[in-house]
């Protein structure tokens, strides 16, 4: 009985700990090395770089105001709830800044939401260095939750802005089906009651 006890908990915290291990946070995205000065665009394929929010990089990077500008970032499959996902964008500059997000792949794919920075406002109080001139880092949270589904990417459009240095969100961790909860719940209810008829 006892064994019957540690396998049905070992599967209920092995289902937990899968599920959990399925949506990890998402880190920030160095575009340092993707950046193609050419078309004013840059990609990122990959999420790495863990660490601090100043990007040595970023004030580097810093576009006109005229120049067309979109990041495209992708997560590696359609496992995100979008319901579950606030994206922040940090931009390097003076604030002021405004664009579009637009949701790509899965079931959102193609949903767009807006996003803005109002100048002097939103600074994040971390500055990027360039020289001996400091750029001050702004962010925006872009709130996903009136779209709903699965998405496996976004696309940045920043026309009118200064610099993304970094992109970053949360994912809640992939909550286990009721149906196992339930399942195991029953089993252990079966097992105390078979205990009592044992010692009856």
């Amino acid at each position: 009985m006892k064994q019957l006890l540690i396998i049905i908990f070992a599967l209920c915290f092995g289902q937990q700990a899968f599920a959990a291990s399925t949506v990890a946070g998402i880190d920030f995205v160095d575009i340092a090395d993707v950046l193609d000065a050419s078309t004013g665009s840059f990609n990122s394929n990959s999420v790495s770089g863990t660490g601090s929010i100043v990007d040595g990089n970023a004030a580097s990077y810093i576009w006109s105001n005229d120049a067309p500008a979109s990041v495209d970032v992708s997560f590696g499959g359609d496992m995100f709830d979008v319901s579950e996902v606030d994206l922040t964008v940090l931009f390097v500059g003076d604030g002021g800044h405004a664009g579009t997000v637009t949701l790509l792949g899965g079931s959102s794919g193609g949903s767009s939401a807006g996003f803005s920075i109002a100048d002097g406002e939103n600074y994040t109080g971390h500055n990027s260095e360039q020289g001996e001139t400091l750029y001050g880092i702004y962010a925006a949270t872009i709130d996903l939750s009136g779209f709903s589904g699965t998405f496996s990417g976004v696309r940045l459009d920043i026309s009118g802005a200064s610099a993304v240095p970094s992109l970053l969100g949360t994912t809640a961790p992939v909550p286990v089906p009721a149906a196992v909860w339930l399942f195991g719940s029953g089993l252990l209810g079966l097992v105390g009651v078979a205990r009592r008829r044992a010692t009856a």
